[in-house]
């Protein structure tokens, strides 16, 4: 029968019981009530010798008969979620923290997650294996999803919230920690030539002709062009600041003569907060009607094929177009070849495009850049409509 008794030594109450084994074991209560430690001690005993009787015979049967103790001598229950209940409380406390298209992201992978799970996104989220992620991996590719998608997903972001419930002690140890990432294997993009360009600016507007000069002169990503502000160009210095998308790294870049003649063609407002782009800069980038997809439809006005650099591989995969605005970028960089420009700054000038920010350019650094950027040939003249 358990007891307790005091070593004078000690503040805490010492209780004693008999294990599953039969052998006599002593153990600090850590408690100085004499009611709560003997409730304690009486927990250890009613545990032992239901192992010792055979009744607990999984971790689950173990884990109710310590939870009720626990419930019983604290007035408080073990926080001890299931799956479904754990995600959703994670998704709740992302939102505010991230941008509104990373909430959106996180929820649909949690979504998506959840229905792969089936009746298994009701169970104790301690009690997720290793095993789940791994078919969860497996059903993505079998999808059609590429490996650098479930990556993203699994490694990523399910990650994330399975972290903080071990850094908040709700589990024991990470079941996706040891998911290893898969070799990805990159689509082949294609670079615009300047006779493509020219007929890309034949058939864009005046805004698009921006932001064609813009992607080719400065090799920077769709979203971040769209969205430049007066108040982003700098006329005396010949350059763009803006914030990277996915790294929110302040980015400053020169800017080639002819995007400057753009630039300088157009009436400045008063108010530098305004958009430089009006009619794209509040468009989202994906959607039928994003603007990724309006430059395809711009291509295809100036009879440009896309091409295709990956077919869709199955019922959700994605085709990866060979060309479509993200080539300006490589053709940024092959132009800077032709010119000459060696391959460590052509990196450095291509590299707003990477995690990292370029921000801390010294002057001298900037000039050189500029120099190099400079060394980029004008594109063909308009023919007069």
């Amino acid at each position: 029968m358990a007891s307790l008794y005091k070593d004078p030594r000690s503040k805490y109450w010492i209780g004693c019981f008999t294990a599953a084994d039969g052998r006599q074991l002593k153990r600090s209560t850590r408690e100085t009530d004499k009611v709560k430690a003997r409730q304690i001690c009486e927990a250890w005993e009613k545990v032992e010798s239901l192992g010792r009787k055979g009744y607990l015979t999984s971790e689950e049967q173990f884990r109710k008969v310590f939870n009720d103790a626990v419930e019983r001598i604290t007035g408080k229950k073990l926080y001890d979620p299931s799956v479904r209940e754990w995600l959703e409380r994670w998704l709740a406390t992302e939102k505010g923290a991230v941008k509104p298209a990373t909430i959106r992201r996180y929820t649909q992978v949690v979504r998506d997650f959840l229905t792969f799970l089936g009746t298994r996104a009701d169970i104790r989220l301690e009690a997720l294996t290793t095993d789940d992620f791994l078919k969860f991996r497996d059903s993505l590719l079998a999808e059609g999803r590429s490996p650098q998608t479930a990556n993203l997903t699994i490694r990523k972001v399910l990650k994330r919230p399975f972290t903080l419930a071990l850094n908040e002690g709700v589990i024991q140890r990470n079941p996706v920690a040891v998911v290893r990432r898969l070799k990805e294997e990159k689509a082949e993009k294609g670079v615009f030539t300047p006779d493509q360009i020219l007929k890309l600016l034949s058939a864009a507007d005046r805004e698009w002709r921006g932001m064609i000069l813009a992607g080719y002169f400065t090799g920077a990503r769709l979203g971040n062009l769209a969205r430049l502000k007066w108040e982003n160009l700098d006329l005396v210095e010949r350059s763009l600041t803006f914030v990277q998308d996915k790294t929110d790294a302040k980015i400053k870049v020169p800017v080639h003569p002819e995007l400057l003649e753009y630039f300088q063609s157009l009436k400045m407002p008063a108010d530098r907060g305004k958009p430089i782009f009006l009619s794209l800069c509040y468009l989202p980038g994906p959607g039928r009607n994003g603007l990724s997809m309006r430059f395809k439809r711009l291509m295809k006005r100036a009879g440009i094929e896309d091409g295709t650099a990956r077919e869709r591989p199955g019922k959700r995969g994605h085709r990866i177009s060979r060309l479509s605005y993200h080539s300006f970028r490589h053709s940024l960089i092959s132009a800077l070849a032709n010119a000459g420009v060696p391959a460590e700054l052509r990196k450095k000038i291509s590299g707003h495009a990477d995690t990292k920010s370029h921000d801390l350019y010294s002057h001298h650094e900037f000039q050189i850049i500029r120099q190099a950027l400079e060394k980029v040939s004008r594109l063909p003249e308009l023919p007069e409509k």
